[in-house]
């Protein structure tokens, strides 16, 4: 006795040309060209900027009905914030760190993809335009931090300087002068004596004898081209 099949196949009615056809359950289409004819059709949104009606693919992100309406709506969201400051972190309160919680570059610090670092821009947009050739350097040593708060500007020298004091630098240079580089020759006290047998009278010819250096650095060290620290 022949098995006996039964068909799954069901009726149902094409969504986008309302065609019956036979297929199954799932089946949505009539055809493939239905179904590409479905996806590519246009629907009726409002623009985002200027509020006038356009048509748009089903599907596509779009909210602005031109190029310049969405180069306008970013202008004015960049100059009101509204793009900015939702993505600073700033639950912990006015005295806290307001981390960035969008993307990071390698070094920590916030990148902002309109104007760059994000903490320069939230010193900029609370207190006015940074002047030409400062950095912006933080007093909490959080480089994401956005608080304007915790943010002074500086030339490079400062930043380098501040950072030095809270010991950052991978090689601080203050931790590297004078004897505690490890290829000096001489002392701190071997150095003020040199000086003080200058002053005596000494030649610095016979002052690079007498302590084991060359005649040019023994003038060096008198005139303080080296060892100013001392």
């Amino acid at each position: 006795m022949q098995p006996q099949y039964t068909s799954h196949r069901i009726p149902g009615v094409c969504l986008h040309c309302q065609t019956p056809f036979l297929g199954v359950k799932t089946r949505k289409f009539c055809s493939m060209d239905c179904s590409a004819a479905h996806r590519r059709r246009r629907v009726l949104s409002e623009c985002a900027q200027c509020g006038q009606s356009f048509e748009r693919h089903r599907g596509t992100p779009r909210v602005c009905c031109s190029w310049d309406c969405w180069q306008q709506m970013r202008s004015i969201r960049a100059g009101t914030g509204e793009n900015f400051w939702p993505m600073v972190d700033q639950s912990g309160g006015p005295d806290a760190c307001w981390p960035w919680m969008g993307k990071r570059d390698e070094h920590g610090y916030g990148r902002y993809s309109e104007n760059g670092l994000t903490h320069r821009e939230a010193y900029a947009r609370t207190y006015g335009h940074i002047p030409d050739g400062l950095d912006m350097c933080h007093h909490c040593d959080n480089p994401p931090c956005c608080n304007p708060s915790h943010l002074f500007p500086g030339t490079a020298a400062d930043n380098v300087r501040d950072a030095s004091s809270k010991g950052r630098l991978k090689r601080d240079p203050a931790k590297f002068w004078g004897e505690k580089c490890a290829s000096a020759k001489l002392t701190d006290d071997l150095v003020r004596q040199l000086r003080a047998d200058y002053a005596a009278g000494e030649k610095p010819r016979a002052l690079g004898i007498k302590y084991g250096v060359s005649h040019s650095q023994a003038c060096n060290i008198i005139q303080r081209r080296c060892w100013r620290h001392i």
